[in-house]
């Protein structure tokens, strides 16, 4: 016969367990209890209620980087679209009086008609003079096109115009009766 070392232990005996291992063992019975979702409706408010505040965020559900990743070096990044700049509210436009007196801070300014009397005589000026006649030039312009002033109606004027061809309508021999159909008067 043969002779085992150790008793054999029967079954259904209570197995001895320390006091730790038995509240363990409980709290993993009671947390196997509640696994799964809660009863009721597949439509309650917990729900709605995670998909608002998914909404209120406004987070993206995904993970990691939203930048975009060129896919290939041959291929040239896309360049991103340029934002539309926002247009300046009305501008304001500027005081005519205040134009009139930059109008004549030009006419009247020293170095400016100096710089005109040496190039009108043919006298050689700097590349930096030049510059600034052309600038000082150019806003003068856009002074008088502001203002309504016109350099070129100056020669032309009205009077002289509205004279000449008075002048020329009176010379002219001009004779209804030519026309062959005499004017109608109101009796027939």
């Amino acid at each position: 016969m043969k002779t085992s070392p150790k008793p054999a232990a029967r079954k259904g005996a209570p197995k001895r367990e320390s006091e730790e291992q038995a509240r363990a063992a409980r709290e993993r019975k009671r947390a196997a209890k509640h696994k799964g979702l809660k009863a009721g409706s597949r439509h309650g408010e917990s729900a709605h209620d995670d998909q608002a505040k998914r909404g209120a965020q406004g987070q993206d559900p995904r993970v990691g980087s939203r930048k975009p990743v060129s896919l290939s070096p041959a291929v040239a990044p896309a360049k991103p679209k340029p934002k539309p700049q926002a247009k300046p509210a009305a501008t304001a436009k500027p005081d005519p009086a205040a134009l009139e007196k930059e109008l004549l801070a030009i006419e009247n300014d020293e170095r400016l008609s100096r710089l005109l009397d040496r190039l009108d005589e043919g006298q050689p000026i700097t590349s930096e003079e030049q510059d600034w006649v052309d600038g000082q030039l150019a806003r003068h312009q856009a002074l008088m096109a502001e203002l309504g002033l016109d350099d070129e109606d100056e020669d032309d004027e009205p009077g002289e115009h509205s004279e000449e061809l008075w002048q020329r309508f009176m010379d002219d021999n001009f004779d209804p009766n030519a026309l062959g159909d005499e004017p109608h008067s109101g009796k027939q």
